[in-house]
């Protein structure tokens, strides 16, 4: 079985609908005859669940697919800094109408932020409007992303990555803030919704050390942390053993993902992150009493 637990569509900043996400775990499971889970994790947004839950339901016995969704949201550090961290959730009742009630205020902020950074983009040369990011799902999250990738497109800059460094990053020349909620609340929001909330890619926190990790991860379970990112794309073998410890010491679950996202992230595959990704089979152990795995 080969298992994938983050991954993002055209609902949010991947160049992949949802349907074909699903699609690519489809000529996954018939090329390596082995069944695949596969979860959704679009960023601040549910709007791709719906297909792509509907999509695996086509090939029973080849994919499992686990509602999920990628909160941004930061805590203070106690030198005063803020680190912006991800929240997954899994499982999570995509029609509960509290969680989306709350996505579509933070999906109207994040409009409100597109428009004021395209603002200062047009005010330093780059010819951007609005309707250059259109999001191909209705009621998608597009943020950011999009405009990078829109940068990228019109040839101002070489890369995604170029036009955060350079533009878009926090800090920078034509960056604007948004509203990012407390991580207290996305761990409540994700449980309201019948969710687990899991902590992403530890390895991606560069202002914590691994004394600072550790206390974050204990003050994230005092308000209802689940689970913890262990497997993943940019982590070298003892990332992955630290962070598993880590799970273990605070009883946490153990997930793991590509954080796929297509042409947006062309060096992650999915399945196999950058080339060395394997998400064991023992993480199904972690979840067997959520949803059917």
């Amino acid at each position: 079985m080969r298992i994938d637990l983050h991954s993002h569509s055209t609902a949010s900043d991947g160049s992949k609908r949802p349907a074909e996400v699903i699609g690519l775990g489809v000529e996954w499971a018939e090329k390596n005859k082995e069944p695949v889970v596969l979860a959704l994790t679009d960023h601040d947004t549910v709007a791709g669940v719906a297909e792509f839950l509907g999509e695996a339901s086509k090939y029973p016995g080849q994919v499992t697919a686990v509602p999920g969704i990628e909160f941004s949201t930061f805590i203070e550090l106690e030198d005063g800094r803020e680190q912006t961290m991800h929240m997954l959730g899994y499982f999570i009742d995509h029609d509960d109408p509290v969680l989306l009630e709350k996505l579509e205020k933070y999906r109207q902020d994040r409009e409100s932020r597109n428009t004021r950074v395209i603002e200062k983009l047009n005010r330093h040369g780059f010819r951007i409007s609005a309707g250059d990011i259109e999001p191909l799902t209705p009621g998608a999250s597009v943020g950011r992303p999009a405009i990078a990738s829109h940068m990228v497109k019109m040839g101002y800059v070489s890369s995604v990555k170029e036009a955060f460094k350079k533009y878009l990053g926090r800090g920078k020349l034509c960056y604007a803030e948004r509203i990012r909620p407390q991580v207290r609340d996305v761990i409540s929001l994700i449980h309201a919704s019948g969710g687990i909330a899991v902590l992403a890619h530890p390895k991606l926190y560069d202002k914590l050390d691994h004394e600072a990790l550790d206390k974050l991860i204990s003050d994230l379970c005092s308000m209802g942390l689940d689970g913890l990112e262990v497997y993943y794309s940019r982590n070298d073998p003892e990332d992955t053993a630290y962070y598993y410890s880590l799970a273990e010491k605070y009883h946490l679950r153990v997930t793991g993902g590509s954080d796929f996202h297509g042409t947006v992230k062309p060096d992650i595959e999915l399945f196999r992150g950058t080339g060395n990704l394997h998400v064991p089979v023992s993480v199904l152990e972690s979840l067997k009493d959520q949803g059917d795995l």
